[in-house]
C-alpha cells in the first residue's frame, strides 16, 4: 500500500486505500444519486405541478377582451349633426313671397278684361320685379338651412324675371302681348302657392293663411277671352 501523507486530501487518501477502480465507480454512483436527485425534485419534472410559464400566459386573452370592447363605446356615442331651419329668415321669405302671391291675383284680374289696359299691366309686372329683387338676399340666407326649398322658389323667381323681360320687350302700346305677356307670368308663378304652405311651417304660422292674400286670390284668371 502507498504510503500517504496524513494532510493529503480526502481524495487521495481514499484512492490510496481503496485503489483508483474502486474510487472511480463510488464516484459514477455519486453523480447518478445527484442527478437523480435534481429530476426528482425539479418542478418540470413532477407531474400536476404546472410551471410559472403557463399560470402567467392565462390573464393575457382575458386583459385584452376588456380594451376590445371598450374601443367601441366612442363611436356609438357620436352625435349626429342636424341642419335647424332659421324661422326668422323664413319669415321674412313668407313675407315677400306674400306680396308676391298678392301680386299675381293683381296681374291676372289685369289680364282678364277684353280689352285690358297695358299700363296697368306693366304697373304690375313692375311690381313684381321689385318684389322679387328683394328676395333675393333672405333667399340665399334660407338657403343656408333649406337648400331644397330655397332652390325650387329661385326657380320660380328666375322664370318669372324672365317672362317679364320678354314682356316687356313689346311697346306699351301692344296690348295683345302685354296681355299675353301678363298671362304667361302668372301662369310660371303658379308654384308659389304650394310653396308658401311649407314656408308657413317653417316660419312656425299657426294661423292658416297667415297674411297672405284671401284663398284662391293666387290662381289665375282664365284666359279663354280674346279682344
Amino acid at each position: 500500500m502507498t504510503q500517504v501523507p496524513p494532510d493529503a486530501p480526502l481524495t487521495a487518501r481514499l484512492g490510496a486505500r481503496l485503489g483508483p477502480e474502486a474510487l472511480a465507480s463510488l464516484l459514477a454512483v455519486g453523480v447518478v444519486v445527484l442527478v437523480g436527485a435534481i429530476i426528482v425534485f425539479s418542478p418540470k419534472g413532477r407531474p400536476g405541478i404546472v410551471g410559472p410559464t403557463s399560470a402567467l400566459a392565462s390573464p393575457t386573452p382575458t386583459a385584452a377582451a376588456p380594451a376590445a370592447s371598450g374601443s367601441g363605446s366612442p363611436a356609438a356615442s357620436s352625435p349626429v349633426a342636424t341642419s335647424t331651419p332659421d324661422s326668422a329668415t323664413a319669415r321674412v321669405v313668407l313675407e315677400i313671397v306674400d306680396r308676391l302671391i298678392a301680386g299675381r291675383a293683381a296681374l291676372a284680374a289685369a289680364v282678364s278684361p277684353r280689352s285690358p289696359d297695358a299700363q296697368v299691366i306693366g304697373d304690375r309686372l313692375r311690381a313684381i320685379n321689385a318684389d322679387l329683387v328683394a328676395l333675393e338676399p333672405p333667399l340665399d340666407e334660407l338657403a343656408k338651412s333649406q337648400a331644397d326649398l330655397a332652390a325650387r322658389i329661385a326657380a320660380v323667381s328666375v322664370a318669372t324675371r324672365q317672362a317679364i323681360t320678354d314682356t316687356q320687350r313689346a311697346s306699351i302700346t301692344n296690348v295683345k302681348a302685354y296681355r299675353d305677356g301678363g298671362r304667361n307670368v302668372v301662369d310660371v308663378m303658379g308654384p308659389l302657392v304650394a310653396i308658401r304652405v311649407e314656408l308657413a311651417a317653417l316660419a312656425g304660422e299657426t294661423t292658416p293663411g297667415g297674411s297672405g292674400p284671401p284663398s284662391g286670390s293666387g290662381q289665375p284668371t282664365p284666359s279663354g277671352t280674346t279682344p
